[in-house]
């Protein structure tokens, strides 16, 4: 982009431009009377630091710039939400000390592995609506989104008694994991406390008749990565520690 040669909006586009950078670090692809694309190669520092310093253009510039990176238009991450402990979700829960209150055969054999597998545990029954037969809340029940005891009131409830977004795509794994015998995972979000959760759900049939569910936060989002240590500051918060 030529300063000399370019209208004002183009001027300032380039002193934006050079505000964050040397502009041979750059390249236009296309400007418009409306838009400039500027690509930013595989730089996703460089395409940030243009991203963070566009206040520089002002509220309503005459061409709006679209910054591409590593072949995509550049979207910033989110600053990871600031969420308070609250004493609400701080309850303690005996993992999995009172097997009798569980309806799971297979929990009751497997007890010690039941425990060791990281993140949220379920057992659900294979029979349609897929009950609660057992659970074994990760970090804080606090996680939960029905309390232990709710879902394993009078023999277990349905998975639809949680909410459909957990529940719609967590029900349709159960259903192949039972037709296909193999694991499926299937992935959800969940807005909440103002924040937006992201869970990998793995299903897998452990016997003719019960299957097992663990939930994870998603390794896959990068958006994810706050959740498990905000999660491990409530059980903090709950031991007292």
């Amino acid at each position: 982009m030529n300063m000399n040669a370019q209208p004002e909006e183009d001027r300032h586009l380039l002193r934006w431009i050079k505000a964050s950078t040397d502009p041979s670090n750059v390249r236009i692809l296309g400007n418009t009377e409306r838009e400039v694309l500027i690509y930013c190669g595989e730089d996703v520092e460089l395409a940030d630091a243009l991203w963070r310093s566009r206040k520089l253009l002002g509220e309503n510039p005459t061409k709006h710039p679209t910054i591409w990176v590593e072949g995509r238009r550049y979207t910033p991450a989110p600053p990871e939400p600031q969420l308070e402990v609250k004493a609400s979700i701080c309850g303690t829960y005996p993992m999995i000390n009172n097997l009798e209150a569980m309806n799971s055969v297979w929990i009751k054999q497997n007890a010690a592995l039941f425990g060791s597998i990281e993140g949220t545990c379920y057992i659900f029954s294979t029979e349609p609506g897929y009950r609660h037969l057992a659970v074994r809340p990760d970090l804080s029940p606090g996680r939960l989104n029905r309390s232990v005891d709710l879902l394993l009131k009078d023999g277990g409830q349905p998975l639809s008694i949680v909410d459909p977004v957990i529940a719609t795509p967590r029900s349709r794994a159960i259903a192949e994991a039972i037709e296909t015998g193999e694991a499926a995972i299937c992935y959800h979000e969940h807005f909440w406390m103002n924040a937006v959760w992201y869970f990998e759900s793995t299903a897998v049939k452990v016997t003719e008749s019960e299957v097992l569910v663990i939930v994870r936060d998603n390794p896959k989002e990068p958006k994810a990565t706050w959740q498990r240590e905000y999660w491990k500051r409530v059980a903090e918060a709950a031991s007292g520690s």
